[in-house]
């Protein structure tokens, strides 16, 4: 009885590790994006290798684009303008993925697996950033291409994470002499 009672506890510590690992790595890869000055905000759609239908869509308030890149149906390197916003607007983007039903946030907060489904950078001069999406759950094969865009007008920062994330993280990484830890 003892012997189950042991393994039962370090299961237990072993789920809260990984819960608390994977909850604090997702926040500290989160990015913020905000409207760089007054004026147009567009997308220059890049190349992709999905086998799955998606669009890419600009995210204001919360609330995703009616405007979006297919990235089955628009072309490479067209330009697809989303409009004019103020300076200063946080802004973030969203895959829909058509052919499964999921969406993937560059908030990775809002994921169904709390997985970072989006990698960005900033290109030469930061005239424009790239951010390119993986559309399969658990962040399928890694390539983070399935769709992706060139955004004009945008900046971007890493978010900071909040001291509760990264108390989070300590007391995960905390737990790991525990679970190693056998007793006589």
């Amino acid at each position: 009885m003892r012997s189950i009672k042991q393994n039962l506890s370090k299961y237990i510590m072993f789920v809260v590790l990984l819960v608390s690992v994977t909850f604090a790595q997702a926040s500290i890869l989160d990015y913020k994006f905000e409207v760089k000055e007054t004026g147009n905000v567009s997308a220059i759609v890049a190349p992709t290798s999905a086998g799955y239908e998606n669009h890419l869509h600009l995210v204001v308030n919360g609330v995703p684009s009616q405007v979006y890149v297919n990235n089955h149906l628009s072309s490479n390197w067209s330009v697809i303008n989303f409009g004019v916003f103020e300076a200063g607007t946080e802004v973030g983007f969203m895959v829909d993925v058509v052919t499964t039903g999921d969406k993937w946030w560059s908030d990775s907060s809002k994921n169904s697996d709390w997985l970072p489904h989006m990698q960005t950078l900033g290109t030469l001069e930061q005239d424009f950033i790239y951010t390119g999406f993986e559309d399969l759950r658990w962040n399928g094969d890694w390539d983070f291409n399935d769709s992706a865009a060139y955004w004009s007008n945008i900046s971007v920062t890493t978010a900071v994470p909040e001291p509760s994330t990264l108390m989070m993280l300590l007391i995960g990484l905390g737990l790991i002499p525990l679970i190693k830890r056998e007793k006589v």
